[in-house]
């Protein structure tokens, strides 16, 4: 069938207007030419990129493992279970944090074997302690409830961590490459 000498033309609905904007935007932004790097990061070798990349990833490991622990116990690693009916959680002790970590434990804390119904919650960090790849040390320095960071990391472990404030930086001298911020401060 025709269409009769002297109709209009069909108009055109929104979406091929659509479609005509969404491809004209699209060819705008390839023709803007793109920023080059700064020159620091022009300048970095690759082994010094993937050194920050591993130190960021390392310490992005230990914080996620750390607030999901908390999660968990509503405390952070490192304190001593509590007891049934209470959500009161026992003193500070240091040699617990790893196994509370890398272990199942119950809801008060008590660290056990993986597949244990006694013991729920997964590990919160698999494959061991993130190492800290500027020292490549993956221990930690444990602080005491009223013990502060010091005004700069010393390099003697990978890591420094507060279980009263769920607080971990990285124990290690020098400086993020582009920002020139120091690695303890990250």
């Amino acid at each position: 069938m025709s269409s009769p000498p002297n109709a209009a033309p069909a108009a055109h609905g929104w979406s091929t207007y659509l479609v005509i904007g969404i491809t004209m935007a699209a060819l705008g932004a390839m023709a803007v030419p793109q920023p080059d790097p700064p020159a620091a990061v022009q300048q970095l070798s690759p082994e010094r990129i993937e050194l920050e990349q591993a130190l960021a990833r390392g310490l992005e490991t230990w914080r996620t493992a750390l607030q999901q622990y908390r999660e968990r116990h509503a405390t952070f690693p490192g304190f001593q279970p509590g007891r049934e009916g209470a959500r009161l959680h026992g003193p500070l002790d240091a040699s617990r944090i790893l196994p509370q970590l890398l272990m199942a434990t119950d809801v008060w804390g008590n660290s056990g074997p993986l597949g244990h119904p006694g013991f729920p919650h997964r590990p919160c960090l698999s494959g061991g302690a993130p190492l800290n790849p500027v020292n490549g040390l993956a221990t930690l320095h444990v602080l005491g409830p009223d013990e502060a960071f010091a005004p700069e990391a010393d390099g003697s472990t990978g890591w420094v961590y507060k279980p009263s404030s769920g607080e971990i930086r990285v124990n290690a001298p020098g400086a993020v490459a582009v920002t020139g911020q120091p690695y303890w401060e990250l």
